[in-house]
């Protein structure tokens, strides 16, 4: 049989320009499809997203060879997909007599044909795969649809489920944890105002808690929902990491699509409080801000964090009509003495004495790093401590302080990257 051309990161020879990226629900071909295809002898390679090439697709005696390859190029805009198979495969029989025209009127393109068919039903590849057996009349035919019906019923159940298949692997904040997060925050005011922005009775319901990394943003969006989980004005709360909804994502518009069903599914939780960290990954193009416009539109009540400066935050700006929807909540550089306080929480709570000049000392190292606080002054009280127990120290001493700050002070960073 004619080999097939050969696809180089999934797009070289390939007769649309698709890319590599990982495969998503029109590839997902399963292990027991996979495993039955294989005993067919039909090989798989999962081109893109939307792009599978099946192998030595078996077909009957009224074809011109008893095999060919088939590519199938799924179709975001109208469903279904358009399938391509060898330039040489003719068919010779009589029954249907349309076949052969299906096959002699399609396009040729670098050795393959397109067949002569409106998109071929399918929201996966492999159920198109199923069409184009029983197209050709495959003796594996009944094996296959046995594999991609059951295969089917799983997708569908997951479907179902009460989350969807992004909000499933967010996690749902508790009633603990968001008070934890509560005593923690040294920002009460800007968690208050937060909280009553999602209250409100009409839009704008959201906002975008914008700082530096270690500013405490996502402490500042838990806290503000533990006040509205007091109240009784939210049901669940979920968070999502934004990088875990777009991994995988190498176009834009892949990254568009994971956003629009990560609020489809936010829209089918009613009374439910979202808090995306990272929102940024999710945002900046044109398609991006109009979904999320339309979102919000419907009554999504939503807290995302965004690091600054960002490319996506001057986008966000610039968009009017996102901008009305959505209100900026840059945080405020921390008050001394409200950090000081979490300092003395965070000693206490570790269960081994902190002298009062280590503490001054944490502060006045961590002050030079501005508005990244309180991450800094946290993690270096954490270093101090942590070192401490370790060498079986009952005190942290301002050495310990000094000692864990220059672990990484004393490191020469442009020297490592040369």
């Amino acid at each position: 049989m004619t080999t097939p051309p050969r696809i180089r990161n999934g797009s070289a020879n390939a007769p649309v320009g698709f890319g590599r990226c990982s495969p998503g629900r029109f590839a997902h071909v399963g292990d027991p499809l996979a495993g039955v295809l294989a005993a067919c002898g039909i090989g798989i390679e999962v081109c893109s997203a939307r792009m599978v090439l099946f192998t030595d697709v078996p077909t009957n005696e009224r074809f011109n060879k008893g095999a060919t390859n088939v590519l199938v190029l799924g179709q975001a805009a109208c469903g279904g997909a358009i399938v391509m198979v060898d330039d040489d495969l003719e068919y010779r029989g009589g029954d249907p007599p349309g076949l052969a025209d299906l096959l002699r009127r399609g396009p040729c393109r670098r050795r393959w044909r397109r067949l002569d068919l409106d998109p071929v039903p399918g929201d996966r590849a492999g159920e198109v795969l199923l069409e184009v057996l029983g197209l050709f009349g495959s003796s594996c035919l009944a094996a296959v649809r046995e594999a991609v019906e059951g295969e089917t019923a799983a997708l569908s159940a997951v479907d179902e489920s009460p989350t969807g298949r992004v909000l499933a692997r967010a996690e749902v904040v508790s009633k603990e944890d968001a008070a934890a997060a509560q005593r923690r925050c040294i920002r009460p005011h800007q968690a208050e105002q937060l909280a009553m922005i999602a209250a409100r009775p009409e839009p704008p319901h959201a906002a975008i808690v914008i700082g530096v990394a270690g500013a405490g943003k996502d402490t500042v969006m838990v806290a503000a929902a533990n006040q509205l989980m007091e109240r009784g004005a939210v049901g669940r709360v979920f968070r999502i990491e934004a990088a875990a909804v777009a991994a995988g994502a190498m176009f834009e518009t892949d990254r568009d699509a994971a956003l629009m069903t990560m609020l489809t599914e936010m829209q089918e939780q009613v009374g439910s409080l979202f808090l995306v960290k990272g929102i940024d990954l999710l945002l900046g193009t044109p398609v991006s801000h109009a979904l999320l416009v339309a979102g919000l539109d419907r009554g999504l009540r939503l807290f995302g964090t965004l690091k600054a400066p960002s490319v996506s935050l001057r986008r966000i700006v610039a968009d009017s009509a996102l901008r009305r929807r959505l209100v900026l909540t840059p945080l405020e550089i921390p008050v001394g003495d409200a950090l000081a306080r979490l300092l003395d929480a965070h000693a206490s709570a570790s269960g081994i004495e902190v002298e009062p000049a280590a503490r001054r000392m944490v502060l006045r190292l961590s002050a030079q790093h501005g508005q990244a606080q309180p991450g800094v002054a946290v993690s270096l009280l954490a270093a101090a401590i942590a070192a401490t127990t370790w060498r079986g120290g009952t005190v942290v001493a301002p050495d310990d302080v000094a000692a864990a700050d220059s672990l990484e002070a004393g490191v020469d960073l442009d020297e490592l990257m040369e």
